[in-house]
């Protein structure tokens, strides 16, 4: 009690005065609370909500996972998909898996996510929303009340069935640490050959370009431990890219996660050391380093972060000379409504200050209205990074709302920036050459911006139809030439409109169509497109999904346009309770009118692999 009281003292100045050096971050990994329903940790929801998932209590699981995910927990987003997808509920778990892709692109388990995603639109959401539908429909017995249809269980679910880990039982051990194991492992083949009208014309179809010809390995592994509070998470993953072309380079290696997770969910303190993902706190991506966390009640959540950015390929441990320390504080109203994030960070490069920044971020989540608020404003260089707004309202149970706006610098603002198109490979070397000034004048010079405003609805007009509509203004600001590097003309505004019908049960019970089109105007062409997507249950475990593209392109002057026609056929097929394999084959046709693409071109694309889950 004496450390954890000093603790408490101690936080509140440590986190003072890192806000006033600019140099600090916080987030959200909770720990600690009494055990009341809507008071729980974050931490302890997901170990619930995971158990519960074991034991097949679905209910269960889905209450304690909404709760945490609302709080912004990745792994709670994820599980609450699977908890859904368990319990038949697919058109839940695709909002579930889509929800969590939207707000961690990059996070630990996205690669899992997509797989689950793939499956659940590939085969669940004909199936198993099927099934959903009969289950909402009733007939009116002769006394007037409602009595529900009976509808056989779902059966086995597809590629996307998770891999099985096993907790120790209680019963069989009261003491000690329960262990529970999860990964995957899997190889794709991806293939592109292409091929000119000149060639398909003579027939010398040995004389052709290889466009790709990878073999791409992936595999991640998850060590998850408890022991009455305490909870230690283990994580490895990587991949590894290599060109099967002789005249290529061999490929690319990268370890995208290496952690140890440690929790305690009595005293609220957590570290999670190693190569992390995190989007929150003023860190971006991923990153070599620390992050140390104290719930000091059930409505603050204190948080340090330092380490090192880690960019694509990157294996070796702290590669770059960059390195940053941010502190923040997590504020969460009562009643669980509004969570709110206050920070500031600091980067330097060689000794060379890379950013600095303060920021904030605003949730909110209660009933039928979700919205999202943040910025970052780069106090060194006197610019916001970054400014999001986004919401969605669901009107009535048929009927959703949603929009955003958002201002942004592309690539985000750092004085690193500036190497660019440079011989210098440090910015140390490059300011010793060039001076601060004209380095920062450089910096400024390759970052651009981009500001877009969305809005849009989606509408339930039938009870398996959905129909959503779009649009998508963007402006894109280009790059002056400077420090001998090309400027980047400015492209004007664009517009993107897109509208989509989909439904289930169109011509069998187990299949699922789609129809989108899309149009894109900007200053130099139009382009409309339209994507027509079929899928269907040959058996349970086989899957088709043909798919036809079309598209036109007009750049407004004559004989400058373009036709483009893609078909595809996608194939899963689940081979196991753990392994599953995938395959799609393409041809892409094209069509260019131009002085500088005259002719037609035929490309030949394919995609296999496996994927094995435990």
């Amino acid at each position: 009690m004496v450390i954890r009281d000093a603790a408490i003292r101690v936080w509140p100045i440590i986190l003072l005065s890192a806000l006033l050096s600019c140099g600090n971050t916080l987030a959200q990994d909770v720990n600690a609370a009494p055990p009341s329903a809507s008071n729980r940790p974050e931490a302890d929801l997901v170990a619930e909500g995971r158990a519960a998932i074991a034991s097949k209590d679905y209910n269960r699981a889905v209450a304690l996972l909404t709760t945490a995910a609302g709080q912004g927990n990745a792994e709670a987003q994820e599980l609450l998909g699977l908890a859904r997808e368990r319990a038949g509920q697919l058109a839940q778990a695709r909002l579930a898996y889509e929800t969590y892709l939207k707000a961690f692109p990059n996070g630990d388990g996205t690669e899992r996510v997509r797989q689950r995603l793939s499956g659940v639109m590939a085969a669940i959401e004909s199936e198993a929303a099927a099934e959903l539908a009969a289950r909402r429909k009733v007939n009116l017995d002769t006394k007037g009340q409602a009595t529900a249809v009976t509808t056989r269980p779902p059966r086995r679910l597809p590629v996307s069935a998770p891999g099985k880990g096993n907790f120790a039982s209680a019963a069989t051990e009261e003491k000690g640490w329960h262990w529970q194991t999860t990964g995957s492992a899997g190889q794709f083949y991806y293939r592109n050959d292409g091929y000119t009208g000149a060639q398909l014309r003579r027939g010398t179809f040995d004389d052709h370009d290889v466009l790709q010809n990878d073999l791409v390995s992936s595999a991640d592994i998850t060590l998850r431990g408890e022991n009455g509070p305490n909870e230690i998470k283990v994580r490895i993953a990587g991949y590894e890219q290599t060109n099967l072309e002789s005249s290529w380079n061999s490929g690319d290696t990268s370890l995208s996660a290496a952690y140890v997770d440690m929790r305690n969910r009595l005293n609220g303190l957590s570290a999670r050391v190693g190569r992390q993902t995190r989007y929150d706190g003023g860190v971006f991506g991923r990153f070599d380093g620390v992050l140390l966390g104290d719930q000091v009640s059930d409505q603050i959540l204190l948080q340090v972060v330092a380490g090192s950015p880690v960019y694509y390929g990157e294996v070796e441990p702290f590669a770059d000379d960059r390195a940053f320390l941010g502190a923040s504080i997590d504020l969460t109203s009562q009643n669980k409504a509004w969570t709110g994030t206050l920070y500031a960070i600091g980067q330097n490069s060689g000794g060379v200050v890379d950013r600095r920044a303060v920021g904030a971020s605003l949730r909110y989540g209660k009933h039928d209205v979700t919205g999202y608020a943040n910025a970052d404003y780069d106090v060194y260089y006197g610019e916001f990074n970054s400014a999001t707004m986004s919401g969605n309202w669901d009107v009535t149970d048929d009927f959703s709302l949603f929009g955003s706006v958002d201002y942004r610098h592309v690539p985000f603002l750092l004085t690193s920036n500036a190497l660019a198109g440079q011989s210098a490979t440090s910015l140390a070397s490059l300011a010793d050459m060039l001076g601060m000034n004209d380095v920062e004048a450089l910096a400024l010079d390759r970052t651009a911006s981009a500001r877009t405003v969305t809005g849009g609805f989606s509408y339930e007009f039938a009870p398996d139809w959905q129909f959503t509509l779009d649009a998508t203004v963007a402006d894109y600001s280009g790059t002056p030439a400077s420090g001998g590097v090309d400027a980047i003309p400015d492209p004007g505004i664009e517009y993107y409109v897109s509208a989509m019908v989909s439904g289930t049960g169109v011509f069998r019970d187990n299949d699922y169509a789609g129809l989108a089109l899309m149009l894109i105007d900007n200053s130099d062409y139009r382009t409309v497109m339209t994507d027509l997507t079929y899928r269907f249950a040959v058996t349970e475990d086989l899957r088709l999904a043909p798919r036809l593209r079309l598209a036109y392109r007009d750049a407004g002057a004559p004989s400058c346009d373009q036709i483009l026609i893609m078909p595809s056929l996608g194939l899963q097929y689940q081979v196991t309770d753990h392994w599953s394999f995938e395959s799609e084959m393409a041809l892409r046709w094209e069509d260019n009118r131009d002085a500088a693409r005259n002719g037609q071109n035929v490309e030949l694309l394919m995609t296999a692999g496996y994927r094995y889950q435990f």
